[in-house]
């Protein structure tokens, strides 16, 4: 492995690790705020900050990943006179548009609030949220400048500030009594984002030297470099389109067409179920170099084995908990967020099944990515928004909150048939589906002894709970022995691949 990808490796296991503890301190956010304030009330905020993130996401219009990029080519080719032309146009664009945003969300506040959100609270909240879109675009500004220069250290910590922040705010002004209903997290994130920019602003101003400079600087080929900028942009852009529609739109809709307690059910029970994915997330960012070796070194053998090794043993870390959530639903939304969040344990079934598929789907899109097929990506995904949008549209005036969930689900199944169908154009590698079915066969066996032990025993429900799983958990791991699925050979070779100094190892 070169030195390039060694530092590569150690920089998104940081970062990694620092998203993995930002993302679990706002699922805590979720918890304190579930238990502090109604279903309703949790609703109306993540509806409004859903509402800003869309805002955000579509007017930066992918210039974002662009300047990233931009920065490191332009430094690594010591052309720093395009660099500092690049960061000042990005930055500028997108302040002008961050300040016009939250403007026009100010004054909008109270036509949405009575329109959109049909709620006199929700007026507020936006005006709130609309003071933060400003911080946000430059606490985004500061991490493009860390991730473009390649400063892991600190994108780590301004990554985790940000959730950590919202997290400490929310639960200082619960305990202070501070504020009441929706307003708490309100005031907590635009707390929480001025802090981070505030902390975090001196830190990018060790970079001035590369995008400052006193004279006025003569570049002849500004146009071509706008060119570039706009053209990766965009790409970047419709990739992020895709998740933006299917991570996003059902809460919008459910805002408009359903009552806000569905609203926050749902905004409780998704996150839930999708933490399970983070999981995927991480063999994405750690095998993504490593793909991109392979497939550059032309060892499509061994990367063959590495895709089979990485579906294999995700579904098999994947499915136990899948199921539990499955099995146990009222008792998982119970003791995380109390007994009013029970009513989505049908929500929970649905999408438990959904985020199995997910894994695959995540894992396959970063191959594609990794052997240079972001193409095939981006039209995969539209596909799957166009679907989850119409879908929605159509399925949630009617049976709220489960259509939302059967429709996420859906386009989870849907995004990893077309990937796996796409992979295999490229790799030429057949997948052993065999594998997949005994996996499947390995869930039911989990699923069948939890029935199994829940009849059997009685007593308190939540010691039951626990006898429950850790017996099915070992009578999965001795099905997957037993079929082959858990290779103590193969297990060795998983992990070489990520600590071993020689990629050809794998």
């Amino acid at each position: 492995m070169t030195d390039y990808l060694k530092k590569g490796l150690l920089g998104i296991i940081l970062v990694f690790s620092a998203t993995t503890l930002a993302n679990f301190t706002g699922y805590l956010t979720r918890v304190v705020l579930a238990r502090n304030i109604s279903p309703e009330e949790v609703g109306l905020f993540y509806s409004s900050h859903t509402l800003v993130t869309l805002f955000l996401l579509i007017s930066t219009l992918g210039l974002h990943s662009s300047i990233i990029k931009y920065i490191a080519e332009f430094n690594s080719q010591k052309k720093l006179s395009q660099l500092r032309f690049a960061f000042k146009y990005v930055r500028n664009y997108r302040l002008a548009l961050g300040i016009a945003g939250a403007i026009i969300f100010f004054i909008s506040s109270p036509f949405l609030a009575e329109k959109f959100f049909k709620s006199a609270i929700a007026e507020p909240v936006l005006k709130i949220l609309s003071v933060s879109i400003v911080f946000v675009v430059i606490s985004a500004i500061i991490s493009s400048l860390f991730q473009g220069f390649q400063d892991m250290k600190n994108l780590a910590l301004i990554t985790f500030s940000e959730k950590f922040m919202f997290f400490l705010f929310t639960v200082a002004f619960i305990y202070f009594n501070f504020q009441i209903g929706a307003l708490i997290p309100a005031y907590a994130f635009l707390s929480g984002i001025v802090l981070t920019t505030v902390l975090f602003l001196p830190l990018s101003l060790s970079y001035r030297k590369f995008w400052s400079k006193e004279q006025k600087e003569h570049i002849d080929n500004k146009k071509e470099i706008i060119k570039k900028i706009t053209g990766f942009g965009f790409a970047a852009f419709m990739i992020s389109l895709g998740n933006m529609i299917i991570g996003y739109i059902d809460t919008i809709i459910l805002t408009y067409f359903r009552p806000l307690d569905e609203v926050g059910i749902y905004n409780i029970v998704l996150p839930t179920v999708i933490i399970i994915g983070f999981m995927s997330r991480s063999i994405s960012q750690v095998f993504f170099p490593m793909v991109s070796e392979l497939w550059t070194k032309n060892l499509k053998q061994k990367l063959n084995e590495g895709i089979h090794l990485l579906h294999n043993y995700s579904l098999i870390i994947v499915i136990p908990m899948a199921m539990t959530m499955f099995v146990f639903p009222k008792i998982v939304l119970t003791i995380l967020f109390g007994a009013k969040y029970a009513i989505g344990s049908t929500v929970m079934q649905i999408l438990s099944i959904g985020v199995i598929f997910f894994t695959i789907a995540t894992i396959d899109q970063s191959i594609l990515s990794g052997i240079g097929k972001p193409r095939e990506v981006t039209i995969i995904l539209l596909i799957a928004a166009i679907f989850n949008l119409i879908a929605n549209i159509v399925l949630i005036p009617k049976w709220g909150m489960e259509a939302a969930a059967v429709t996420t689900t859906l386009s989870y199944i849907l995004i990893a048939w077309l990937t796996l169908r796409s992979l295999s154009k490229f790799v030429e590698f057949k997948e052993k589906f065999i594998r997949w079915f005994q996996s499947l066969a390995a869930g039911l066996v989990f699923v069948l002894v939890v029935y199994i032990m829940k009849n059997l025993l009685t007593g308190n429900q939540y010691i039951i709970t626990i006898l429950s799983i850790f017996t099915a958990s070992l009578a999965y791991l001795g099905a997957c022995w037993f079929t082959g699925l858990l290779n103590v050979a193969e297990v060795k070779k998983l992990i070489s691949a990520v600590f071993n100094k020689k990629i050809s190892e794998l």
